[in-house]
């Protein structure tokens, strides 16, 4: 988050934010880096990118919030499918560390598949929690998915969609939309549980 608000005074700040601003985020970059938190580290990385991408357009592509809203899901299908590739496991070998291993959310995750692909449509929330309505999937996509089905999943993809095309339509000028793309970076890399954070 300091990062995110560092960066956008940085480039749309009164001079005294530039002055403070500017300095202080290869400080923080450095720190966040020393931690080897995955999710904020790849949380900077989707910041950045947005920002070469997209900020400069007055109208983001309609594409943009739809892919943002699904990736969660679409991230997690590509992790299973491709973390046990040898060239995956070399390229990505910096990220693990000790009690942090890039298959670390393999097991949970291709469970919570079998849940679904037994009960597709409604989900099967009871199945995964065990009956205590206790579970946790890391990622609330494959949560929603897998414990309420298809239909609730759709309806809570589209009420994410809509909820990022209206606040991108209301993001003002390079300040508004830097803070937009902020917000799609540190929510859905560090709140959807990508990689460290258990909600």
């Amino acid at each position: 988050l300091f990062v995110a608000l560092f960066i956008i005074k940085a480039f749309d700040g009164g001079s005294k934010w530039r002055l403070i601003a500017v300095p202080l985020l290869p400080v923080l970059v450095s720190l966040i880096t020393q931690t080897e938190a995955r999710g904020s580290i790849v949380g900077i990385v989707f910041f950045a990118i947005f920002l070469l991408l997209f900020r400069p357009l007055k109208k983001i592509p309609r594409l943009f919030p739809f892919l943002v809203a699904v990736f969660p899901l679409v991230y997690a299908i590509v992790y299973l499918n491709v973390v046990d590739i040898p060239w995956f496991r070399e390229t990505f070998a910096f990220l693990e560390s000790e009690g942090k291993t890039l298959d670390s959310r393999v097991g949970i995750w291709e469970k919570s598949f079998e849940f679904f692909r037994g009960s597709p449509l409604f989900g099967d929330y009871f199945g995964i929690s065990g009956g205590t309505g206790q579970s946790q999937l890391h990622n609330t996509h494959i949560d929603v998915l897998c414990s309420y089905g298809i239909f609730a999943f759709v309806l809570f993809v589209k009420f994410l969609y809509d909820r990022l095309t209206s606040a991108f339509s209301k993001a003002q000028g390079l300040y508004g939309r830097t803070a937009f793309f902020a917000f799609c970076s540190v929510k859905y890399i560090f709140f959807y549980s990508f990689f460290d954070i258990n909600l």
